[in-house]
Formats: C-alpha cells, structure tokens, sequence
C-alpha cells in the first residue's frame, strides 16, 4: 500500500518516468515505451541516439545464433509444417532473418526433393544471410526483399515479424493473385482489446511495434479468405509498457491459419 501511494505523488512520478525514459534510450533490449496511434507517431517519439528499424548491420548478427536451435514456439510449427513436406513444396519466411528457421528445422524435419524456401528480408539481413550460405550447404534457400514474391508459394512462415511490418498483412496478401494457403504466425502480440502501437528497444535501433485486437485480426485474415485451425501461446515473450499496466500482454500467441 505504501509503495503504491508513493508511486502516486505528482513528483515521484515523474521522476519514474524520467528515470526510465533514459534507461529505454540505452541498452534496455526488448523494452517498451509507449501507446500510441500509428507508427509515425510512434517513430515521432523514439530517442536519436539509434536508428529507427531493423535495416542496420548489428542487427543482422543479433539473431543469427538462433539458427542452432529451436525454441518453445518453434514446435507447434514442426508439428503443423511436418505432414505439409512435399517435392517441390514453396515456402515463403517473411522475416526470417539469415534462414535461422531453415537451418534450425532441418534438423527435425526431411527436407522434400526441390524445397523452395525464400527468406524475405531487409537488405542488410539479406546481405548476412548471403554471406552465411556461401559457407553453409543450404539446397533450395533463398532471399528476397520484395513481399510480391509470397505470390504463389504453399506455405507462408511469420515468426516475430507481422508487428513491426507497418502495412496489415490481410490487406498485403489481398493483392496478391496467389497467396499461400497455409500460413503460420508465431511470436504474436495479441490481446483483447483495441489495436494500439508501441515503441521497442531493439538493441541497436528503435522500432513501432503493432499490438493487436486478437478478434479484429482473425476478422481481417477471415475477409481474405483464411480460417484459423490452431492457436497457441507463447509465454516466453509479453509486453509490459510502464505506465501502461492496463495495456499489457501477459503472453504472445501463434496462428495456423489456412485458406
């Protein structure tokens, strides 16, 4: 109750909010700050000390190791993509960084004869992965930087990514002629409540970070002609915005979502 009334004193307050403020501008990886209407508003916002987006060099070396493991949300995943596994099976990896789900799943999967698998990227990722593959034996593993390219593939792969794209997924895959039919999202921020975006710490930059309205998503992918077959949760992640208890995700979330 004290800590609580002192939380509440005009002058302590501030002083919390300052206090954080300049921690957020340092290294305070993963942290949010924040609840604003749009991205701009949002890149409005962020310190100068970083850039803003993960088109930097540092940033393709932060996620890179990940590429040895799986993780907890990786599974469900596995389990859904397994009986999937056909010659010439196309996937598309939106955000897949340097091919960390490629060369992590390998090891739990057979790869079917003529896999296509496209990692769609930034340019500075991009380059990192090229440079990884010359030195890896990485048959069927792509990269590209244009989303146009999911058009026409089986299979679409979204982990910790579809909230840092400015642009509604649903509306991107509505143009294209093709898109895939089986799409997995993973590291989702979803909660119920309105749609509302924050402002990240990502190490060497600062990025807008989409939260979602769980039934206006489902609602938008719906209207392009996907059905959701499974969802999961994903406890190892969350977003807690100081200031903002009320705006909290206690536990990010997967899709399998399939037209």
């Amino acid at each position: 109750m004290l800590k609580q009334a002192l939380k509440a004193i005009p002058g302590v307050q501030s002083l919390r909010r300052w206090d954080y403020e300049r921690r957020f501008a340092g290294d305070l990886l993963g942290a949010f700050r924040g609840v604003f209407e749009s991205f701009d508003e949002a890149r409005r916002s962020a310190p100068a000390n970083k850039p803003i987006g993960f088109d930097v060099p540092a940033h393709a070396d932060l996620l890179a190791a990940r590429r040895t493991r799986i993780f907890s949300y990786d599974y469900p995943v596995l389990f859904w993509l397994r009986p999937l596994l056909a010659p010439r099976l196309s996937i598309f990896d939106l955000g897949g960084h340097v091919g960390v789900h490629y060369y992590a799943y390998r090891k739990y999967l057979e790869y079917p004869n003529e896999l296509q698998w496209r990692v769609c990227e930034m340019p500075a990722v991009i380059e990192a992965g090229e440079l990884l593959r010359r030195t890896e034996t990485a048959p069927g593993l792509s990269f590209t930087t244009e989303f146009r390219d999911a058009d026409g593939a089986d299979v679409m792969l979204a982990a910790g990514v579809v909230q840092y794209v400015e642009r509604s997924l649903p509306a991107q895959l509505g143009e294209l002629a093709h898109p895939p039919r089986h799409i997995f999202l993973g590291k989702l921020p979803l909660h119920d409540g309105p749609d509302f975006v924050t402002l990240q710490n990502g190490g060497p930059c600062f990025v807008p970070c989409h939260v979602f309205d769980r039934k206006q998503l489902l609602a938008s992918f719906a209207e392009v002609g996907y059905d959701l077959v499974d969802s999961w949760d994903d406890p190892s992640l969350s977003c807690r915005i100081p200031f903002h208890e009320e705006r909290a995700v206690r536990s990010y979330s997967g899709l399998y979502l399939r037209r």
